[in-house]
């Protein structure tokens, strides 16, 4: 995904999604290991999140590198669910 930032600030209204989207993402499957997402989403400048897909391609859900770290430090019980 390109950043909003690096486009002009007198282009946005002109500028769509279509043209910000990563055509490139990289898919998961939702049976997919922690550890393999986690190495994914580590690897530097790559990706910024990964769209996790069914058996039949449709999109599950997008997992960001934010969201697994949560989720892990919840599990290890180092962090408090908020509400």
């Amino acid at each position: 995904m390109r950043s909003l930032g690096a486009v002009p600030v007198e282009k946005w209204e002109s500028t769509r999604v279509n043209d910000l989207a990563d055509r490139q993402a990289a898919r998961i499957s939702a049976d997919c290991d922690v550890a393999e997402a986690l190495r994914l989403l580590s690897q530097e400048g790559r990706q910024h999140m990964l769209l996790v897909q069914s058996p039949q391609g449709e999109l599950e859900g997008i997992l960001t590198k934010s969201d697994l770290l949560s989720a892990l430090t919840l599990r290890n019980g180092n962090g408090r669910r908020r509400h």
